[in-house]
């Protein structure tokens, strides 16, 4: 008897304890749009399109980068310039934008949060002539070189996109000025050449159920399928459209079909490239590019490390206070995925790992994969492997999600944590 993928997701739960009626479930779309412009405002927008809300004023300086913080909540932006820039951090609760670290010899452009809990941006430092353009990382308030120019490669300045490769747990940069390029770089800085295409400009997201990544570049919105080294970016839209692909962010991972977002002026748009439509939404817009986005809420599932080889995992399903949790764990990635009846996706590999992870029997080494949600709708797990070999940068990654009385309720994004 063959056993369909959802049906086999579901066995596995069984196996690990846990029981409910069934695979079905409703899980919400993400947050509303929040993108950061080239004027410094941070604003939001729904999805439907509709009024934009500007929730913060960064007095007119150029701002690049926007991410969110492992909480799930703060937004951690950067500006741009040297005169009255630096790394920034805006609390939604607080609505208030706090210093995280001011500027003085650095220009910022892109920044992601890492699994240590620590800001990696792209820009350059101007302590020396000429700048040096590279990849940094600000932890405990010292910033420190991942990689430079001079190691990836002459004229290459990181300043078009920055991720985590779901692919390798390593930094995913693109270069837009001069030498282009897409690049995956190891926190040794150790690089490796995607792509060395003209196809991406400003921003780049990448689709975790498949690996794609795309990138932009005014009126074209390109992909490297796969995330593979060597690849052909390739343009998928045309130009002459009048939509400009500046920021760009992908949907949910477990959503039933891919959706790549973008957020230009007065309008908000996303393409699917399985139905290879484009679908357009008015909105409003204070002055300046939106050069980045997220989505409110959607890191559900982060990493803060709270010791040399030992992880805080945070855990928080907004609006789902006092629902039941369970996180797997795959040695082998978050691909295949596992698609369920509806179509939505869970974007982890199952294997031995997985089980034992959800059946509670890594003790010490993971604990609490399963549990409640507190009444803030969050929970800890820890993964600690102080007591094992070292594992030399092998990655791990992981999924999580919740369950409600009908089946599945809502899926979180695939995290990658690379053991030392």
């Amino acid at each position: 008897m063959r056993i369909c993928p959802g049906m086999r997701f579901c066995m596995v739960l069984a196996a690990a304890g846990v029981l409910f009626a069934g695979l079905s479930g409703a899980q919400p779309y993400p947050g509303d749009i929040l993108s950061l412009t080239s004027t410094g405002y941070l604003v939001k927008t729904s999805q439907v399109g509709g009024p934009a809300l500007s929730i913060a004023d960064l007095n007119g300086t150029t701002c690049h980068g926007l991410a969110l913080d492992h909480d799930n909540a703060r937004v951690i932006l950067t500006m741009g310039s040297p005169s009255a820039g630096g790394i920034f951090s805006y609390d939604p609760q607080a609505m208030a934008v706090t210093t995280v670290y001011p500027s003085t010899l650095f220009s910022y452009r892109d920044v992601v949060v890492n699994q240590d809990g620590d800001i990696v941006f792209t820009g350059f430092d101007q302590s020396g002539s000429p700048a040096v353009y590279g990849l940094f990382k600000l932890s405990h308030g010292i910033i420190s070189t991942i990689a430079t120019s001079a190691q990836i490669g002459p004229n290459v300045y990181l300043d078009a996109g920055l991720e985590i490769n779901i692919n390798t747990g390593n930094y995913l940069a693109g270069a837009g000025s001069f030498n282009y390029g897409l690049y995956d770089i190891a926190s040794d800085g150790t690089t490796q050449v995607l792509s060395r295409a003209a196809g991406n400009r400003y921003s780049i997201a990448q689709d975790l159920a498949t690996g794609d990544v795309y990138t932009t570049a005014f009126q074209k919105l390109c992909v490297l399928k796969g995330g593979t080294p060597g690849g052909t970016l390739s343009t998928i839209t045309p130009g002459g459209t009048g939509i400009y692909w500046y920021a760009i962010e992908t949907g949910r991972a477990s959503e039933a079909g891919t959706r790549v977002w973008g957020r230009y002026g007065t309008r908000v748009f996303h393409y699917e490239p399985g139905s290879q439509t484009l679908t357009t939404m008015t909105t409003t817009s204070p002055p300046g590019t939106h050069y980045e986005m997220v989505f409110e809420g959607q890191r559900t599932l982060a990493t803060v490390k709270m010791g040399p080889r030992k992880w805080v995992v945070n855990i928080h399903f907004p609006g789902e206070a006092g629902a039941r949790y369970v996180i797997g764990l795959s040695a082998t990635g978050c691909r295949p995925v596992t698609v369920l009846p509806g179509g939505r996706r869970i974007c982890l590999a199952i294997d031995d790992l997985t089980l034992l992870s959800m059946r509670g029997l890594l003790h010490p080494f993971f604990n609490c994969g399963t549990g409640i949600l507190d009444a803030g709708h969050r929970a800890t797990a820890t993964l600690d492997v102080t007591g094992l070999p070292a594992f030399g940068g092998l990655p791990v990654w992981a999924c999580a999600l919740t369950l409600t009385e009908t089946g599945i309720g809502t899926i979180s994004d695939p995290i990658v944590i690379k053991l030392p």
